[in-house]
């Protein structure tokens, strides 16, 4: 992707802007938060945490306004190639009306979230027809313990640093869980069940 050849030329690496569209997940879970942020760092990425970074207003990460600008601040920092939702919630759609679309047509960037922030990324689309990425946000997705954060990284790499060969054949993978651990008390793997 072009978007990737322009990797922050003192380092190399690219860098992954995280913003807080719906839930503030660094304020209200920061050990998930800070985990997810430290295993992208430890395969290389440099991370920019948005403006919202460990702030709450209520059930959202700011107001429409504060959300918004953090994205567009997100949007505009040259160093940033990748933005990425800290998680998803509830509300992403209330800032669809202010992001720069115009901006990011010009300077396009590679954008990855699920949950809530479908909105965004439709949107993103309908008013660019920029490829957007429906994957993993910094806290839920990569601040799970192996082997489960593992095998997300995997696949998350593949799709944003490799030669896809379209139709694109998805491994159906060995195990999977649907066990559920307090984020604040984590400190073991989930169950593993035989996917059959």
């Amino acid at each position: 992707m072009s978007v990737l050849m322009k990797a922050n030329k003192t380092s190399g690496k690219i860098t992954i802007g995280v913003f807080s569209s719906s839930s503030p997940v660094s304020a209200t879970v920061p050990v998930r938060y800070e985990r997810g942020i430290a295993y992208l760092k430890s395969r290389g990425y440099e991370i920019v945490n948005g403006s919202l970074y460990r702030k709450q207003d209520s059930y959202r990460s700011g107001t429409i306004q504060e959300r918004a600008q953090e994205f567009n601040q997100l949007l505009y920092n040259e160093k940033v190639q990748i933005l990425m939702a800290s998680i998803g919630g509830n509300n992403t759609n209330s800032i669809l009306p202010y992001i720069d679309y115009e901006y990011l047509k010009k300077h396009p960037k590679i954008i990855i979230g699920y949950s809530d922030t479908t909105a965004l990324l439709l949107a993103v689309y309908a008013k660019t027809g920029l490829v957007t990425f429906y994957g993993p946000a910094a806290a839920s997705s990569f601040g799970e313990l192996p082997p489960f954060v593992d095998w997300t990284f995997k696949y998350f790499e593949s799709m944003i640093k490799s030669e896809i060969t379209c139709p694109y054949d998805y491994q159906m993978p060995e195990f999977w869980t649907d066990e559920v651990i307090k984020w604040d008390d984590q400190n073991r793997s989930k169950e593993q069940y035989k996917n059959d």
